[in-house]
């Protein structure tokens, strides 16, 4: 009796741990309802695909939507490269671009939100939370759509978007000290991947990224920024 009880506190012990280990980051479907997804996290920020945001979310194109060809595959992290290309504040928020580039030689497309994790001087992921939206005080950007990424496109920080996508973030940073813990490292995760990009949280010649604990994270979109319409 006594090794048949042992048996089972040992497998109810099995199962705790298998539920309490962590996998790597993979994406996160939305609920059926529309609005902002809420995430906290100090780990790891995967990277979700909604079904649905308000259908009132748009802005007009800076670059034109290329169409998707028959049986092109999505982007993968190694094709990919990204670059932290702006910020600029207003009215107590904070707000900065990314750029996404296809640096393949096959074109492939992105949908949807990335996956997003601020980094620390000593590589130790900083608390934070994010709300996936289209919203931000900067303006509305494109619902989440497929992105065509083709080959050969200009480079990063080049001015030129066509076949690049872009995605915004806004949040504070004057409502914390950022000195006191700064963000030293980006991860970013495409669209569904589970390898994440690293980049320094520096642009050029800019401010670095700061932020106080909640971050907007705005959906890739084809242009740079926001409409304020």
């Amino acid at each position: 009796m006594r090794r048949t009880i042992n048996t089972i506190v040992s497998a109810l012990i099995g199962l705790n741990v298998a539920a309490c280990t962590s996998s790597p980051p993979a994406a996160i479907r939305s609920s059926s309802s529309p609005g902002p997804i809420m995430v906290t996290s100090a780990s790891a920020s995967p990277s979700p695909t909604p079904s649905s945001l308000p259908s009132a979310v748009r802005s007009p194109t800076a670059y034109p939507r290329l169409p998707i060809p028959a049986g092109t595959p999505r982007c993968h992290t190694s094709q990919l490269e990204v670059s932290f290309i702006s910020n600029g504040a207003a009215a107590g928020s904070v707000g900065y671009t990314f750029e996404l580039r296809n640096q393949s030689a096959v074109q492939c497309w992105v949908y949807g939100f990335v996956g997003f994790q601020t980094i620390d001087a000593h590589g130790h992921p900083l608390a934070q939370t994010i709300r996936w939206t289209a919203e931000s005080p900067f303006g509305r950007s494109d619902p989440p759509s497929r992105i065509l990424l083709p080959a050969g496109t200009t480079a990063l920080n080049s001015g030129q978007g066509t076949g690049h996508a872009f995605f915004n973030v806004a949040t504070n940073d004057v409502l914390c000290d950022t000195s006191l813990d700064p963000v030293a490292t980006l991860e970013i995760w495409p669209p569904d991947e589970s390898l994440a990009l690293k980049i320094s949280a520096q642009t050029v010649g800019g401010p670095p990224f700061g932020f106080c604990t909640e971050i907007d994270l705005n959906p890739l979109q084809i242009q740079a920024t926001p409409s304020l319409d």
